[in-house]
């Protein structure tokens, strides 16, 4: 779990050697969720950043590989 301020910026770097990333919301219910969804893959050494406005939980895993998982907190 990762605990960051709102406005800040959080860099998905993918250093898994050969998987393509794409970084996504676990809860698709949640309308502020679906702008943090990573629109494309990328692959070994690719990035994706996004900066969070919105206070609250956000859980997300690689949507290419779902055991790559995690939980970002903006306060």
């Amino acid at each position: 779990m990762l605990t960051i301020p709102r406005g800040k910026s959080v860099r998905f770097v993918n250093n898994s050697g050969g998987k393509a990333m794409r970084v996504g919301s676990t809860d698709s219910a949640n309308i502020i969720y679906s702008a943090f969804n990573q629109n494309k893959t990328v692959g070994s050494g690719g990035t994706y950043e996004y900066t969070f406005v919105d206070k609250g939980t956000y859980s997300y895993s690689n949507k290419n590989n779902t055991v790559d998982q995690g939980i970002i907190v903006v306060q």
